[in-house]
């Protein structure tokens, strides 16, 4: 799929000469997203958003792929980044442990990939209830504290909005995801159990939850509710 994000240094000025062209700049950035279908609909809350990150060192650009369509580099990259945070253990084989369908989302500082995270389709049946909802997985900067990592929550989050889906994931750095559009709930993994195919359950007791709840309020339903969540896959 196409960048879809395209900022250059020459587009940008001073704070007041922002404020100027932003119209400009607003008409000119929503053309340059509708060249991707999933792009069309463009909210001006976005521009707004992107102009509290920043994008005037160099060209940034988000790049969506599905799993199925990574590329070798994309593949190693992912891998090295998963190794060099959480150990060896972490490495992945792309045909077992995702969805055809899992969307990567790719930050980039020119070609350089900065900042990456994924979406898995999950599907979960809660109270007699089936919920679509995308599993944020993966979540990693290669450059920390320099807003790519925002970058990439903005994109996912965009992505929910778009579509509608209630995103859901858990994390143990729950202090930086505190500093995006996600909302975060502590021990949220608590709630939900993992039902292997032999039947066997699986508990995890360590992991707050970080979403962005879409149309169907899956979120706000297990909030005022107290059964356990089955899930169908490993704690993504």
């Amino acid at each position: 799929m196409a960048d879809i994000f395209k900022i250059s240094r020459d587009e940008w000025r001073s704070p007041e000469e922002m404020r100027q062209e932003e119209a400009k700049a607003l008409k000119q950035f929503k053309k340059e997203l509708t060249t991707v279908k999933e792009f069309k609909n463009i909210e001006s809350w976005k521009f707004k958003k992107l102009l509290d990150l920043d994008f005037t060192k160099k060209n940034i650009t988000i790049q969506i792929t599905k799993n199925k369509d990574l590329t070798t580099l994309q593949k190693t990259t992912i891998n090295k980044a998963r190794i060099s945070n959480w150990g060896k253990s972490a490495k992945k084989d792309f045909k077992k442990d995702y969805e055809p369908n899992t969307l990567w989302f790719f930050v980039k500082d020119k070609k350089k990939i900065v900042s990456f995270g994924g979406l898995r389709p999950i599907k979960i049946k809660y109270l007699n209830k089936t919920y679509n909802i995308g599993g944020i997985c993966s979540t990693i900067s290669l450059e920390k504290k320099k807003g790519y990592g925002k970058i990439m929550v903005l994109a996912l989050v965009d992505y929910s909005k778009r579509t509608k889906n209630t995103l859901l994931g858990f994390t143990e750095q729950t202090s930086f995801f505190k500093k995006t559009d996600l909302e975060t709930k502590k021990d949220f993994v608590k709630r939900f159990v993992w039902i292997k195919p032999n039947g066997e359950k699986i508990y995890d007791d360590d992991g707050d939850g970080i979403y962005f709840e879409g149309k169907d309020k899956f979120i706000s339903r297990v909030l005022k509710t107290k059964s356990m969540v089955p899930i169908n896959v490993e704690y993504w």
